[in-house]
């Protein structure tokens, strides 16, 4: 008795399933992210500590679900134009073998890429300590107690760049932190005011005795 036979699913079952992936896919990405908005936060907790991703990066079940949609799309011309159609139970299955590790690679690789980026907000609670990413005037982490947080703030800055032989003006929203007895240290520098700002409510909510300015 044939696998078809006993299961009662053949490899044209197989072939539509694939074929609408792309379009799924679509939708579990894209209805979610207009739901929530723009300029969302993206807070996590790992190993008992609160991290807020200050990059852009993908996260990788984003980048997983996206190459499973490419492959999906690829897998479904590849039956239906090289093999011609119905495809048999074999190569179906084989397809979707290759689908699905097209995705797990691409999640496995992206959160490598993220690991080794480093560049999370990182809160630990239970320490009350503030451990910054490197970036702006920071070489490495840096580990600041929340007692020295004096307050959190949303600094504007104005730079030129040159596009196309013409000087454009360009503004960065930083949520910025002011220390005591050190210099301020800046988060991250982003074109969305709607996001940084709302770093620096959150952080406020955070750190109720660093309540700062929402602009400076």
């Amino acid at each position: 008795m044939s696998l078809s036979a006993f299961t009662g699913v053949d490899g044209m079952h197989l072939f539509l399933l694939m074929f609408m992936t792309p379009v799924i896919l679509v939708m579990l990405l894209w209805v979610p992210h207009v739901l929530r908005g723009e300029g969302r936060l993206r807070v996590f907790k790992r190993a008992g500590r609160v991290h807020v991703r200050l990059t852009d990066e993908m996260s990788p079940l984003a980048v997983g679900t996206i190459a499973v949609g490419g492959a999906s799309f690829v897998a479904v011309f590849v039956l239906a134009v090289v093999m011609a159609l119905p495809p048999s139970l074999l190569a179906a299955l084989l397809a979707w073998v290759a689908v699905i590790a097209t995705g797990v690679i691409c999640a496995t690789r992206q959160h490598a890429k993220l690991a080794a980026l480093d560049s999370d907000l990182i809160l630990d609670e239970r320490n009350r300590l503030l451990s910054l990413p490197a970036g702006d005037n920071r070489r490495k982490r840096l580990s600041v107690p929340w007692s020295k947080v004096k307050s959190v703030f949303l600094d504007k800055r104005t730079h030129e760049f040159s596009d196309e032989g013409t000087m454009t003006l360009a503004t960065s929203w930083c949520p910025t932190l002011e220390i005591s007895m050190k210099p301020n240290e800046t988060l991250a520098q982003w074109s969305d005011e709607h996001k940084a700002a709302l770093l620096v409510k959150w952080l406020q909510a955070r750190l109720p005795h660093a309540k700062g300015v929402e602009k400076a």
